[in-house]
């Protein structure tokens, strides 16, 4: 079972939300992009992603999970007990540290030596609730320091705003840069280039409207799509279709 918790004061400037996941698995299930990245807690048996033919498998401990650009199927050798913090478009930066491109499309182990004991240790969140847990983080994060250059923050808005219908050249006159220089921004802060994040942001968009009870293929119309063949193409970029996955 899924359940997400909203984050407390401290952390709400840089957590979009903390989740967790527990029970048995009920064999693989399609992990979509959404624009963010993750830090998780596995206190159980290991799990297994999978886009393709290639495959990791990650035993128990916490894992940066980067910010996504296509599907990835996820299931567990065993039963799921997963604590996840999933942070905000650059909210990740405060904790790393290091240009959040080296993530994109990774699940790797979180080497706390290598960050000053900024997140709590894997053994102290095992035996304790769920709000405990979100407590000790929110004041962990309370102490964290996180400069964003506020060329990204006004893109970001911006992106928002316009569920991703936005063209990259217009994107980067609105902030004042070139596009190559707002694209080395993004690298940097968010992990992806604009035109990915917008085109993630398109994507959640969309998903939301396809699912109200209104005519969809306006609402489709909404968001750029303007034939059946533009809008399939697009979903298929994001759900790897060319990988074969299902």
């Amino acid at each position: 079972m899924y359940e997400e918790y909203q984050p407390g004061p401290h952390s709400q400037r840089l957590v979009e939300c903390f989740w967790t996941v527990k029970g048995e698995p009920s064999g693989f299930q399609e992990v979509l992009p959404d624009g963010n990245m993750d830090i998780i807690y596995n206190f159980s048996d290991p799990l297994v992603n999978q886009r393709g033919e290639r495959q990791t498998v990650n035993k128990a401990g916490i894992f940066v999970v980067g910010n996504l650009t296509k599907a990835v199927r996820s299931g567990s050798q065993g039963t799921y007990d997963l604590f996840g913090i999933r942070f905000k478009a650059c909210g990740a930066g405060a904790l790393l540290h290091d240009p959040l491109k080296q993530y994109t499309d990774t699940s790797v182990p979180w080497d706390d030596t290598e960050r000053k004991n900024l997140l709590q240790p894997l053994e102290r969140l095992h035996s304790i609730s769920t709000a405990e847990r979100i407590q000790l983080l929110d004041a962990s994060f309370g102490r964290l320091e996180h400069r964003v250059d506020h060329r990204v923050k006004k893109a970001l808005s911006i992106i928002k705003v316009s569920n991703g219908v936005i063209s990259i050249g217009r994107l980067a006159r609105e902030v004042c840069v070139s596009q190559k220089q707002l694209q080395r921004l993004f690298l940097h802060f968010v992990g992806v280039t604009p035109k990915i994040y917008a085109d993630t942001t398109r994507f959640r968009a969309l998903q939301k409207v396809m699912i109200q009870p209104l005519p969809k293929w306006e609402m489709a119309e909404s968001l750029g799509f303007y034939d059946h063949a533009h809008l399939y193409k697009f979903i298929d970029r994001f759900m790897d279709k060319s990988q074969g996955e299902s």
